[in-house]
């Protein structure tokens, strides 16, 4: 992120049982997460579902093939926000495409 200053990254973890604050700043140090500009988020299991439901994913908690925690659908996209919060658009974060595609979107934005 090099040159991205005004990048924030946010993650949310689906299983906050688990997903403590040591064990979230441990996968943060094994990535190499600074973490004045990638927060590894995780709180109130019925609260953090709400947000993460409200702002990013569906849930569907009844699927038979979702063996994702609250059941969320999709929990590999990667949300673009602008800075007045609202989600501008989606990537697939699984592709190795993803990082150079999201990096020419914020150029895009940045040039609004």
């Amino acid at each position: 992120t090099a040159g991205q200053e005004d990048l924030r990254l946010l993650s949310f973890t689906v299983d906050p049982r688990t997903d403590t604050p040591p064990v979230l700043a441990e996968f943060g140090r094994k990535f190499g997460a600074d973490v004045t500009r990638w927060s590894l988020l995780t709180g109130n299991k019925n609260e953090l579902y709400a947000l993460i439901e409200t702002s990013f994913l569906k849930r569907e908690p009844l699927a038979r093939n979702n063996l994702m925690p609250g059941g969320f659908v999709d929990a590999d996209r990667i949300a673009v926000v602008d800075r007045s919060g609202k989600v501008r658009r989606y990537f697939d974060g699984m592709r190795s495409e993803t990082p150079a595609a999201i990096v020419k979107f914020l150029n895009e934005l940045r040039a609004e």
